[in-house]
């Protein structure tokens, strides 16, 4: 420690590696002081502490009256950093990184975070493009309890769901396919509004949906349900002329076609 003060006040006093604006004002007990002078920046109450090399560079710490602390540099590049640590740094205390920041160079690298990620939407992926559009990780508020989300140690695609999409009864749909579950609702309106249903593509294996029949409230004929090529299924759906009744179908894909997981009877509301 007493060979780096040293050193600094060698560059500080112009008597190693180039000139400096900075002024020692004060040597005492509590240490070096030294004058920002023209210090581009700083304060006329900081105390600076200014190292220049041969070339253009400089590298300034800069302490102000309220304590706080900033290092800067002109000049420097990212292969010559503004502050390098070979080693182990510890900061007791709240740190804030401003600006483009890089965890490890390797994946041999470890992280380990003890702490939590605090916020609604802590984390969000910009992807194999980088843009203005995210994908975010939303986290509701677990205000009862502790809550765990366990990932098992397969590879696969995240299951995820959301709205239903409704269908217009009586005509040809075809269904979008999208990664993970779908649902689809689709409500007979007036009697016999056959229809076939099909799906946009094979999915992908595991991708899974499910339809909702609902019949019409005042109907007094049948509708047919048929379903198209991308579709293994075992026949057509005759939705029964019952008021206002429920039935599902379920599908899952293997890669190449869905299949038919599940049908049920009519449900009486």
């Amino acid at each position: 420690m007493k060979k780096l003060l040293i050193l600094f006040l060698l560059v500080s006093l112009g008597l190693l590696g180039g000139t400096s604006n900075a002024a020692i004002t004060q040597t005492n007990v509590n240490g070096l002081q030294l004058d920002c002078g023209s210090e581009a920046g700083a304060a006329a109450t900081d105390l600076c502490l200014e190292v220049m090399d041969i070339g253009s560079d400089a590298s300034v710490l800069d302490i102000d009256g309220n304590g706080d602390i900033t290092f800067r540099e002109t000049g420097g590049s990212t292969s010559d950093p503004d502050f390098d640590v070979n080693g182990y740094a510890n900061f007791d205390g709240a740190v804030e990184l401003n600006s483009n920041t890089t965890l490890g160079s390797a994946v041999t690298d470890i992280t380990t975070l003890t702490g939590k990620i605090a916020g609604a939407t802590p984390i969000n992926f910009d992807g194999s493009t980088a843009d203005t559009v995210y994908t975010a990780f939303a986290i509701t508020d677990p205000t009862s309890s502790t809550k765990t989300i366990t990932f098992p140690a397969v590879t696969g695609t995240v299951q995820l769901t959301g709205a239903v999409t409704a269908l217009t009864p009586g005509t040809s749909v075809t269904l979008t396919v999208q990664a993970g579950s779908a649902v689809f609702s689709d409500t007979i309106t007036t009697d016999n509004q056959d229809q076939t249903i099909d799906a946009s593509g094979a999915g992908s294996a595991g991708d899974r949906m499910t339809i909702i029949f609902v019949t019409d409230a005042a109907g007094i004929g049948d509708e047919v349900i048929t379903f198209g090529t991308n579709i293994i299924s075992t026949g057509t759906l005759t939705l029964a002329n019952l008021a206002s009744d429920v039935y599902t179908v379920s599908f899952v894909s293997d890669g190449t076609r869905w299949l038919e997981t599940a049908r049920t009877a009519v449900q009486t509301t």
